[in-house]
């Protein structure tokens, strides 16, 4: 894996400064988008006191903050696609290259088909990396530092459960991922075998024809769709599982956390204002936690994909 990924930069660090203004301007776009929940507690609080001017300003600032955030993510995706773009095009390059370099025997021992499907989840792979990588995972953990960073004013409890809820999901998803990657391996297998027959048959068309072997190249296909249907209710199923146990977690860590709350809200511990900060900030990472648990699925399945 960080072989993989030790390639993968080597592509992406070639513009170096474009890939750090790349990430400066997702770290600050998230940043911006991720304050609205201090907003909305702003806003609850300031209500009761009938404040018109003081309440006008703060929807100025919010908006303000709302478009800059948008912004600054426009112009992180536009400035990410120029590093991507470039760095897709020569890794394909290089590909090409080393595969013309390989010897006859490599070629003797891959069907065009399964070479064809190889190449086309290795190009796929790479956009998904670079998206699941900055994109998805980098926002995430910005994400967690903001609301890590309002919570410790408010109960260190609800830090250490928002952060025991990441940590007991990140140990989950490691071994739920591990079983989904296998079975997304197992499938792999499966689907080259058919694309080799699809491939090699369109191919070799005239000889099939020439041979009368259309019912036996259709017999063929039929008896490896068995494995291939086999292998993708494995794979589908493996999903159910990662559903099971991360809505479990996430349900409890969301349960204690807003226990807690309410807890602190009864006692005055916590103003309104306050419990809408904390109900605001779980409801969003809490949905942010299922993109990441996705999103290291997605990067370990580009692994599986570019093995050849």
């Amino acid at each position: 894996m960080w072989k993989t990924l030790r390639v993968f930069y080597g592509f992406i660090l070639k513009r170096k400064l474009a890939f750090a203004g790349f990430v400066a301007l997702v770290i600050i776009a998230t940043t911006l988008q991720n304050i609205t929940p201090y907003f909305f507690k702003l806003f609850v609080d300031e209500i009761p006191k009938l404040n018109y001017p003081g309440l006008i300003k703060l929807l100025y600032m919010f908006i303000a903050v709302n478009i800059s955030g948008l912004l600054f993510n426009i112009a992180s995706f536009w400035v990410g696609d120029f590093v991507l773009f470039n760095s897709a095009k020569e890794a394909r390059l290089k590909i090409f290259n080393y595969i013309q370099s390989l010897d006859f025997a490599f070629h003797t021992g891959k069907s065009t088909g399964s070479l064809i499907s190889a190449f086309k989840r290795g190009d796929s792979a790479f956009f998904t990396l670079f998206f699941e990588i900055h994109h998805r995972i980098l926002e995430i953990v910005v994400s967690a530092f903001v609301m890590f960073f309002f919570f410790l004013r408010l109960d260190i409890r609800i830090v250490l459960f928002a952060f025991l809820s990441v940590a007991v999901t990140l140990v989950v998803t490691k071994f739920i991922i591990s079983f989904n990657i296998k079975k997304r391996s197992i499938f792999n297998e499966k689907e080259d075998e058919i694309s080799g027959i699809l491939t090699d048959n369109l191919i070799n068309y005239e000889t099939v024809k020439l041979f009368a072997k259309e019912k036996w190249e259709e017999n063929r296909l039929k008896d490896k769709f068995v494995g291939w249907i086999k292998a993708l209710w494995g794979y589908g199923n493996s999903f159910r599982l990662i559903d099971f146990s991360i809505g479990a977690v996430t349900n409890l860590g969301l349960f204690l956390i807003l226990f807690v709350s309410l807890q602190n809200a009864v006692h005055l511990k916590l103003t309104v204002g306050d419990f809408v900060l904390v109900t605001t900030f779980v409801g969003l990472f809490f949905s942010k936690l299922w993109e990441l648990v996705f999103s290291l699925r997605d990067i370990a399945k580009t692994y599986a994909d570019i093995e050849i």
